[in-house]
């Protein structure tokens, strides 16, 4: 991972300012178990607005790639966002965290294509979509509202 950045701040860490690129750079062989990801995406962390706003970014792996724009922060986060996987069942980790510490951990596995905006604070964020017909039974079994779903096939 490379950071260039400008950092700013008064006396001990008050006002803190961060501005610059972030570039990551996969290793040419992944320790097992590790998954090779490249991203690059600008950023500005404002310590007095609680706020992360990530300009233009993408994150890519071998079988998905996440595109955003926004701000995220423990009191109002705003980003738009498109997720497309060809394999979510190497997300399952990521997904059963989105369902909660209660819900009970599901393979979840299948192609998978999502666009739209996360709000609200990070600790409970809330999922929009574009069109209300995004909405539907798969979400909300990755969500936990449905013990019907097994698999994740949208797309």
């Amino acid at each position: 991972m490379d950071v260039d950045a400008t950092t700013t701040w008064v006396a001990d860490f008050k006002h803190v300012d961060s501005r610059g690129l972030s570039v990551w750079t996969p290793p040419d062989a992944p320790a097992p178990g590790q998954i090779p990801t490249a991203a690059r995406f600008q950023f500005h962390f404002d310590m007095d607005r609680k706020q992360f706003v990530l300009e233009p970014g993408e994150i890519t792996t071998p079988s998905s790639r996440i595109q955003f724009r926004g701000a995220l922060s423990s009191v109002n986060s705003s980003i738009d966002m498109m997720v497309d996987t060809e394999d979510a069942s190497l997300w399952d980790d990521f997904i059963n965290r989105l369902r909660g510490p209660n819900a009970q951990p599901e393979i979840i596995a299948g192609r998978f294509h999502w666009q739209g905006r996360l709000t609200g604070p990070l600790g409970a964020p809330d999922l929009r979509w574009p069109r209300e017909r995004n909405r539907g039974p798969v979400w909300k079994f990755i969500l936990g509202r449905d013990r019907n779903r097994t698999h994740l096939f949208a797309g």
